[in-house]
């Protein structure tokens, strides 16, 4: 983890702590999402995690961080629409 930049792993981090807090969120929430959201959740976490697993065994290249980035996107406008957008908001 040494050898990454410093905004790298700030970014690492964050990425954990989404994951971390979706999953919470999920349980929490679990009877107000259908199961293909559930199901899309569950990928988009586990797509994160398995490029933290990457990193954090030092198997990377110039795409993962970019690949990093667009997996968090995805799983915050994910976590956005089927857990935090308030009821029948389009």
């Amino acid at each position: 983890m040494n050898m990454f930049p410093p905004e790298l792993k700030v970014q690492l981090v964050n990425a954990q702590t989404l994951v971390d807090e979706t999953r919470r969120e999920m349980k929490e929430k679990s009877l107000d999402v259908d199961l293909t959201g559930k199901l899309q959740l569950r990928d988009d976490c586990a797509y994160l995690e398995k490029l933290l697993h990457r990193f954090a065994k030092g198997r990377t290249n110039p795409k993962m961080e970019e690949d990093l980035k667009n997996g968090m996107i995805r799983l915050q406008t994910t976590v956005y629409n089927l857990l935090r957008r308030p009821f029948g908001q389009e």
